[in-house]
């Protein structure tokens, strides 16, 4: 993927008026990685998470925090902890 192809996607997806907020969510592997790249840019490094502060976190940029948290964990963008209680940006 290019940067030009990153760019447009991110663009086709965000509404960058008011902060980040997802319009909708893709379907290809590829973009919801672009997407996800970008959304964890949102998150603070070295910082531990509640449930509850990451999902008001998430909820802000869309209406479903939940599958947002799901998709950052299974595709290795955050952690947690086994009882899932605490989040936390995983380093690159």
């Amino acid at each position: 993927m290019t940067e030009e192809e990153s760019a447009q996607t991110l663009k086709s997806y965000f509404d960058f008026s008011e902060g980040v907020v997802l319009k909708r969510w893709p379907k290809k592997q590829k973009k919801i990685i672009i997407l996800l790249n970008r959304i964890k840019e949102e998150l603070t490094p070295n910082k531990i998470y509640t449930e509850k502060e990451i999902t008001q976190l998430l909820k802000v940029i869309y209406f479903d925090p939940v599958t947002l948290r799901r998709y950052l964990f299974d595709y290795g963008f955050i952690g947690r902890t086994p009882d899932g209680k605490q989040y936390w940006l995983e380093e690159s």
